[in-house]
């Protein structure tokens, strides 16, 4: 199991700094969603597939992040299932964001996740990561 070392600085909205990873196989989305999430004073770490998360997990001392914001389907994988997998390795669960165009995912989203549906504006993005950051 992975140790844990959180990330806490206040970021400029007096909202707590987050460690967030964003998996998506369409570079243009993490692209945008890093240069956004980082003007909003989060630490992200962007992953184009589930080989490269899976990789950067088995690094020994690998930081658990505060945030997973993942794509629910990834080159022929379920992100979905690779978020159950990732919830019973580690033994402090981050949140975990499932991203969507497909409205039947929601109904498969477990309660401990959420969803949001693509495509997606900025602002709602911030409005959830503002939400689950001061619960």
């Amino acid at each position: 199991m992975n140790s844990i070392k959180g990330i806490y600085k206040v970021n400029v909205r007096g909202m707590m700094k987050m460690r967030i990873w964003v998996v998506d196989d369409e570079v243009g989305i993490l692209q945008v969603m890093e240069i956004f999430l980082k003007r909003a004073g989060h630490s992200v770490e962007c992953f184009n597939s589930v080989d490269q998360l899976l990789r950067t997990i088995a690094r020994e001392g690998a930081e658990v992040p505060n945030l997973v914001l993942m794509d629910a389907m990834l080159s022929g994988q379920s992100g979905l299932e690779v978020l159950e997998r990732l919830a019973s390795e580690w033994g402090q669960l981050p949140t975990m964001v499932v991203m969507s165009g497909d409205g039947d995912v929601a109904s498969r989203v477990p309660p401990t996740m959420h969803w949001l549906r693509k495509p997606f504006s900025l602002d709602e993005l911030m409005r959830l990561i503002d939400r689950l950051n001061s619960a």
